[in-house]
């Protein structure tokens, strides 16, 4: 297969451009910065806001995987992160139209529901399912928000099979003492994010699972990715009576619900942070 990835050099790009070509499939790896060092796959130099490069880059393709983003509110104004995200989702739906690409997985995020908002996120209910109220609280999550509403538009027009998926925060040796063990040392960050979190492994798994698994023409499938457990020492029952008490829960391994993955794309999340992250020195450092 051959496949088109935007945001090779971010850090799910990277990983996902390795297992693809460890799979033997023919990857393009599009983004607008140039690699710094031996890159995996056919490397494509652009912006995802720029349909011309976007049509080089994806000749011939059967597949896009879109990560490409401005990843967090805040880094740039509002008006420039929510315009570069959304826009360059549209692009990439243009050409997947017009080039007959039949098959699209898009980096969605859980900031949707409202998690890592400023003002603390104080759920409904608990676990999460992809059918909890939306409710973006800033630039990034609204254009997530509205990047999957024009997913479905475009899958009501087209042939495409297309997975949102749904990522909670992605976590990777990379990324550990700044992302994963603050929010490990200070719990009350971890509330913020119902202590949810996915390893890079299990995004990776899961994007592979989308590209292969069956789907329906004109589908769109969005799908919660989380991790096994919690971002946390304490269990997730002790979480809940501390921050959630009154909360309905029917209890579980962690508060968001990764079960729709599990029965469209046969996704279990396997790498747990207590596991995967650096040495045990580190964890608390």
């Amino acid at each position: 297969m051959r496949i088109l990835v935007t945001g090779g050099r971010g850090l799910i790009g990277r990983a996902m451009t390795e297992r693809l070509v460890a799979e033997g499939d023919e990857v393009v790896n599009f983004d607008r910065l140039a690699p710094t060092v031996a890159a995996p796959g056919i490397i494509k130099q652009g912006e995802t806001t720029c349909l011309g490069d976007l049509y080089q880059a994806a000749q011939g393709a059967d597949a896009i995987v879109h990560l490409a983003a401005i990843p967090e509110a805040g880094v740039l104004g509002d008006d420039t992160v929510f315009s570069n995200n959304t826009l360059g989702l549209f692009n990439v739906l243009k050409i997947a139209a017009d080039l007959k690409i039949s098959r699209l997985v898009s980096a969605s995020s859980a900031t949707i529901w409202g998690l890592g908002a400023e003002t603390c996120f104080a759920p409904q209910w608990l676990p999460l399912t992809e059918s909890y109220p939306d409710n973006p609280q800033n630039a990034y999550a609204l254009s997530k928000m509205v990047g999957e509403v024009l997913v479905t538009a475009a899958c009501k027009t087209t042939a495409l099979i297309a997975y949102s998926l749904r990522l909670t925060l992605v976590l990777s040796e990379a990324n550990w003492k700044v992302e994963g063990l603050p929010r490990l040392q200070h719990p009350e960050r971890g509330k913020e994010i119902v202590f949810a979190y996915v390893w890079i492994d299990d995004v990776v798994e899961a994007i592979s699972r989308s590209l292969r698994s069956p789907g329906s023409p004109g589908s769109h499938q969005i799908l919660a990715i989380n991790g096994p457990d919690v971002l946390a020492d304490d269990s997730p029952e002790i979480l809940y009576h501390r921050f959630y008490h009154g909360v309905p829960w029917n209890g579980g391994t962690s508060f968001i619900d990764t079960r729709r993955a599990y029965e469209t794309i046969g996704f279990v999340p396997q790498h747990s942070w207590h596991r995967m992250a650096p040495s045990r020195e580190n964890r608390h450092a």
